[in-house]
């Protein structure tokens, strides 16, 4: 398999796993890992692998929206009011179901446990989300890209379900929810955050349009 292709993979499937990081919950590990720049600098090495078109954007505009300029405490109080509370406005829906009703939140449900299903996952009742979560989702591009990567495999329906799940779901609501986070001014680092990810997703699916099944596998 030719090294820059599976780089490539390797690069897409950490960009997808950091976008999913960036989304979830802060507790103090996450918040260090963000505050020291740690998390700014792996997103910088996964762009230049996966998507270099939009690196001059990341470090000119976006990277500094990353950048941690208030307290743990401050923090969390800013993603819970962001995304969680609805208080003392209403909060931003990470949820694909509140954007996109064409079928009802139970078909919808239903669509991506099935998607989900069929490579074997499962989101954990545990930890007490819906499929629709975006965190999820991101998961879920992040193991299919990894698989993309592997030697020795038919990438043909790793690559499939990734441009259909992101035409399906990811890209259609991403617009919405950076419109929303915008609208709302959220905190900076969401917003360089959302940004960046409506970004990627755009031009990953035109990448993913472009690449045959057939001549990538190993």
């Amino acid at each position: 398999m030719n090294d820059s292709f599976s780089e490539q993979q390797e690069g897409r499937a950490s960009l997808y796993g950091m976008l999913a990081l960036g989304f979830t919950y802060p507790d103090t590990a996450l918040y260090e890992f963000w505050n020291n720049g740690s998390f700014v600098r792996e997103l910088s090495v996964a762009i230049g692998k996966a998507a270099p078109e939009i690196m001059e954007a990341f470090e000119m505009t976006l990277a500094p929206e990353l950048k941690m300029t208030v307290n743990y405490e401050e923090f969390e109080a800013l993603y819970l009011t962001a995304f969680e509370t609805d208080l003392p406005k209403r909060s931003v829906s990470l949820y694909e179901g509140d954007y996109v009703k064409k079928g009802g939140k139970p078909d919808l449900l239903l669509e991506l446990k099935d998607f989900y299903g069929n490579f074997g996952l499962e989101v954990k009742k545990e930890i007490h989300e819906l499929e629709d979560r975006i965190t999820a989702e991101l998961e879920f591009m992040q193991f299919l890209a990894l698989k993309q990567s592997q030697d020795g495999i038919d990438k043909t329906p790793y690559i499939m379900a990734q441009r259909d799940f992101l035409e399906r779901h990811l890209a259609p609501w991403m617009p919405h929810l950076r419109n929303e986070v915008r609208k709302r001014d959220i905190a900076t680092f969401y917003i360089g955050l959302t940004d960046l990810l409506a970004r990627f997703i755009e031009v990953d699916l035109e990448y993913l349009k472009k690449i045959s099944p057939v001549k990538e596998k190993s």
